[in-house]
């Protein structure tokens, strides 16, 4: 999507902050079981992500910091998120400041003075941030230890790849494949455009089945049309085996059968990691061959819709929710990848 002026930068803002966020949940180590309440000691160091208005430098940058202090320091970052909040609802409190947005903590622990370093050179780059004055307790989501290699669609990565350039996340944090070579060394898939038949995707559906069933468990993020046109993707040998990972059979209306979304769009599930951004997206999803996805009867129950259209012409169903945002377990299967729309 080529977008003017500000309104393009919002739109690479919010887009970017959002594929940031889910290569964050999948390719970091969660070794918090459930979210908890954890004293932080003073002299950490916090990453605020609510800074307003926000700007790719103190919106993306901040995750190529995270990336630069697990990737070069081996250190365990906290990710913080208010599980009760409201849209863009503060995390915590600290010395006059209230954060949002999911910040992101260094402990003292790791305030080494190469790490000290690190962050003043990405403070420089405009990352916005604050040392604690005092212990606080926080309700940590996760704790952020290591990141993968995440793979880009070979063909239609491209458009994906200005994310990772405005974070100043380096070219060595991902590889680049066509979908058939996909393997278990890849755990996620970055899709942003495709037109995905079985012959050239059907891939997906194995690998991102669970390892005990042959699969690889492989997470996939996709965009655009390639969304509806996967999701209506079959085995021509056994019908049995669609690509709907999250929609219920036949999946979803095709891009060039509906109309756009009809604003304003309503928010769900603030304390969810993939909902913490700032402000609105409305106006970031005007564009693209498809900026809303309609299901021709329901979505999986197991599916949750960040994003919703109320009042969409051709959501008629009492299940056909319209919807520009949605993520969940591949089929609706514990056991398989997530999948994020």
């Amino acid at each position: 999507m080529s977008l003017p002026g500000n309104y393009g930068l919002r739109s690479l803002l919010l887009f970017a902050r959002i594929a940031l966020i889910f290569l964050s949940i999948f390719s970091a180590s969660n070794t918090l079981s459930a979210q908890t309440n954890e004293p932080i000691d003073s002299g950490s160091y916090i990453i605020n992500m609510g800074v307003v208005p926000q700007t790719i430098e103190n919106g993306l940058k901040p995750y190529g910091l995270v990336y630069d202090l697990i990737h070069t320091h081996g250190i365990q970052i906290k990710w913080v998120i208010n599980p009760t909040k409201g849209k863009d609802g503060i995390d915590f409190s600290h010395d006059g400041t209230d954060y949002r947005g999911g910040p992101f903590i260094v402990p003292a622990l790791y305030r080494s003075a190469a790490v000290d370093a690190t962050i003043a050179a990405w403070n420089a780059k405009g990352v916005v941030g604050a040392e604690t004055v005092s212990e606080i307790v926080v309700p940590v989501y996760s704790n952020l230890n290591y990141f993968v290699i995440w793979t880009l669609d070979e063909l239609n990565g491209k458009i994906a790849e200005d994310y990772f350039a405005n974070a100043e996340i380096p070219e060595t944090a991902y590889n680049w494949l066509d979908p058939l070579e996909l393997s278990c060394c890849n755990d996620i898939f970055i899709m942003p455009h495709a037109d995905p038949d079985w012959s050239s995707h059907s891939r997906l559906y194995y690998w991102n089945e669970s390892e005990e069933n042959g699969g690889c468990r492989g997470a996939i993020w996709a965009g655009c049309h390639a969304v509806s046109a996967m999701e209506a993707v079959f085995n021509p040998m056994d019908p049995t085996e669609q690509m709907n990972f999250l929609s219920s059979d036949p999946g979803l209306i095709l891009w060039k059968d509906h109309k756009n979304g009809t604003l304003p769009y309503t928010y769900n599930y603030h304390s969810d990691p993939i909902m913490q951004f700032m402000g609105s997206m409305d106006d970031a999803i005007k564009g693209g061959s498809e900026q809303i996805f309609i299901p021709e009867t329901s979505w999986r129950s197991s599916t949750s819709l960040g994003m919703i259209d109320p009042d969409h012409p051709e959501a008629l169903g009492p299940e056909q929710i319209a919807s520009p945002l949605a993520w969940g377990r591949g089929l609706g299967d514990e056991d398989r990848g997530y999948v994020v729309y």
